[in-house]
């Protein structure tokens, strides 16, 4: 299927279950739409939903008896067929009648006092009222009114059943006999039209809602077999990445998966039914055990042999961490970085001990230089393939698991040598090995002989910047999204005020998590007497800086702390209780008035999944707009957190803000970094040149000497 394409179907490729044809005969004899969606047709509750489906049920319902029954019988059903579907036209649907239900049971109010009762009340004694007196008082008082609220109770309840059960004539009533035509319909269509789900079967024929349909599609999701082998892999969120598809429609299609995986002949794992942390506290998924194969870093065994302890880089006695193997030297290092760096860390360090021990039968700490230069040639072609390389997704729990998912490219093989070099080199000076092995290869990956080691660099930087640079027109179609959300919803709100925060200050995102209200500073310019808040960052290698953060920021923000209910932004800095609020807060407070749970943060993870989820969706929104370049397409299907800072120094950079400012801004340690994003056209810096050289010559032929150094 096409990107864009609209999905087109008719009711015969729809494929029709034995619920469906239990949800059609509750239909039919009177149950109510919802009632009887939510009881045969679970991961279909949405009444838009299930009035759509109902129709084309009823469609494929009319074809069936039109091929299979005789004229004279085809004749009273279709009578019948066309006197339920006026009763299910009906505009109020609330009132559309119950077919062979009794009438309603009228309920009387009571008598509000017995005569003993008024009598005692009113005629103590019984020296004051005669007999016939008091009697015709509790008429009068008692029996009169309580007779007209009895007779208002029988007129409502009767105007009541004439209004929802339609009389013999009318053409939406159904007889009894109807009835029975309609419901001994639905046996023979049951039999004959029902199947039940196989994995070879395309999504169209069971998933009913086409918007739905196209949104997997573009996931590449179009059997049964791919869409169970995604949330099989992937777990819970399964649906991470994909435009529209949020977490109940997800559940709906697992639940379905489920309730069909005896006939699929499969397993759904526990991990895809209630998010990973509750699988395993709950014991839905066992603990695996560790084992000597490719395995993740948590999961591998490693032998005497291979472990390092008599490796040849091993150093001296002097070693500053009280370890004894490579495993725990690795842990070591791991644990002196914050959790965004230490995920990448891990990933590079996890990739180069398993090559090591499964690639040459070597320990880390017996690395040497013949042995790092072929590691570089295997992260561009990492063999054999089975082994090494998954294309999917996976759970690092799953079997299926493997390092890469596909070869490295040449930028992605030096990022990944820059980090092993890090990681030797920090364990050269703790003591533990003697020498770092990566210093001696060189940084250049694959340089053509004809290129050299500057070109190269430039070649590399451009494609950094090419490749991880949002354009302001592609940033414009983001900011017009998130212009069309509605932030009186928790969740809205805060992705727009991550949005917001990463673009407008181009933090990376393990900064926009550590933010708090305290880091916000309240400043007024003392030329243009403007006040504007500053944050103070904390940075990589806890170097803070400062970075002024724009108006709509502070709007967004504002907005998301008060979803999270601890008051407006100037309360939060000013308040000792609220100084240590986070300023990318949860959206889902457990205890109205939980102050506690309002400050708290989020994980990076979840700031990772607002990100991409706005990128996807503004995709999805614009996805048919035919002025959408596929340069512009390519950039929001590729788009991470990270962008938004590239975008941010793309921004500045080109827009005649000083390098050194822009370096300050953004954290570099060098200037070199920040200049990988000044991204003018050349016909801008040609036209820039000539400017120049017309200077110089208008210069020249006016006689003035130009100075020389």
């Amino acid at each position: 299927m096409m990107r864009g394409q609209r999905t087109i179907r008719t009711s015969e490729q729809i494929a029709v279950t034995v619920n469906d044809c239990a949800f059609l005969r509750a239909i039919i004899q009177g149950v109510g739409l919802l009632d009887a969606g939510k009881r045969y047709l679970a991961e279909q509750v949405d009444q838009r939903e299930l009035k759509s489906h109902l129709k084309a049920l009823l469609a494929r319902y009319e074809v069936h008896i039109a091929s299979t029954l005789h004229k004279d019988e085809l004749t009273a059903m279709q009578v019948a067929l066309t006197a339920l579907q006026n009763r299910l036209a009906r505009k109020r649907p609330k009132a559309a009648a119950k077919l062979a239900a009794p009438q309603p049971t009228i309920t009387l109010p009571t008598i509000p006092i017995t005569f003993d009762d008024f009598n005692a009340r009113e005629n103590p004694g019984g020296g004051f009222f005669r007999e016939s007196e008091i009697q015709a008082l509790y008429e009068s008082d008692v029996l009169a009114p309580w007779r007209a609220e009895c007779d208002k109770v029988r007129a409502n309840l009767s105007a009541r059943a004439v209004e929802r059960v339609p009389a013999p004539g009318d053409q939406d009533y159904v007889s009894a006999t109807q009835l029975d035509l309609l419901l001994h319909g639905v046996r023979g269509f049951e039999l004959t039209e029902a199947v039940e789900p196989n994995l070879a079967d395309p999504l169209a024929m069971w998933v009913r809602n086409d918007a739905l349909l196209r949104r997997l599609a573009r996931a590449r999701l179009q059997t049964v077999a791919h869409l169970y082998d995604r949330i099989n892999t992937r777990g819970y969120n399964w649906h991470d990445g994909i435009a529209g598809v949020g977490q109940r429609k997800a559940q709906q299609l697992v639940s379905w998966l489920t309730r069909a995986a005896p006939t699929l002949n499969i397993t759904v794992s526990a991990a895809a039914l209630v998010p990973i942390g509750k699988a395993r506290s709950n014991g839905l998924i066992p603990q695996r055990n560790r084992i000597f194969g490719v395995v993740p870093f948590e999961y591998m065994l490693i032998p005497y042999e291979l472990a390092g302890q008599n490796g040849k880089l091993r150093g001296n006695d002097a070693c500053a961490i009280d370890v004894d193997d490579d495993y725990s030297a690795i842990t070591a290092f791991l644990s002196t970085h914050k959790a965004v760096t230490e995920r990448a860390y891990r990933i590079e360090a996890e990739r180069f001990l398993l090559w090591c021990h499964h690639q040459r039968g070597i320990a880390l700490s017996s690395v040497m230089v013949d042995d790092c230069n072929a590691y570089r040639e295997f992260l561009l072609d990492p063999q054999p393939r089975a082994q090494w390389v998954n294309p999917k997704r996976c759970r690092r729990d799953n079997e299926a698991w493997r390092p890469f998912m596909k070869a490295l490219d040449p930028l992605a093989a030096q990022h990944s040598l820059t980090i092993l070099s890090v990681l030797f080199g920090w364990l050269r000076d703790v003591g533990y090995l003697q020498i770092n092995p990566f210093a001696a290869i060189k940084k250049a990956v694959r340089a053509d002989s004809r290129t050299d080691k500057q070109a190269l660099k430039e070649a590399l930087a451009r494609k950094a910047r090419d490749k991880r640079v949002m354009q302001l027109d592609v940033w414009a179609l983001v900011d017009g999204y998130l212009r069309t959300l509605d932030t009186s919803d928790a969740a809205n709100a805060r992705k727009v005020a991550v949005m917001r925060l990463l673009q407008g200050c181009g933090l990376r995102r393990e900064e926009a998590v550590l933010a708090q209200a305290s880091d916000l500073t309240l400043k007024t310019d003392s030329q243009s007497k403007t006040t504007y808040y500053e944050l103070t960052v904390r940075g990589k290698g806890d170097k803070t800086r400062a970075v002024v953060v724009p108006f709509d920021v502070i709007d967004a923000i504002e907005k998301h702390f008060a979803h999270r209910g601890i008051g407006s932004l100037e309360h939060c800095i000013h308040t000792d209780g609220h100084r240590s609020a986070y300023i990318i807060g949860k959206v889902s407070i457990p205890k109205r008035g939980a102050v506690e749970q309002a400050r708290e943060g989020v994980s990076d993870q979840s700031l990772y999944r607002d990100v991409i989820a706005v990128f996807q969706a503004t995709l999805a929104s614009v996805n048919d707009s035919p002025t959408l370049t596929a340069d512009a397409r390519r950039k929001l299907a590729q788009a991470s957190p990270h962008w938004l800072r590239h975008c941010f120094a793309s921004l500045a950079i080109n827009n005649d803000v000083p390098a050194e400012s822009v370096q300050k801004m953004l954290g570099h340690g060098s200037i070199n970094t920040t200049m990988i994003y000044a991204t003018k056209e050349q016909a801008a810096l040609d036209r820039e040149q000539l400017r120049l050289h017309r200077k110089l010559r208008d210069r020249l032929n006016s006689g003035v000497t130009l100075p020389i150094g």
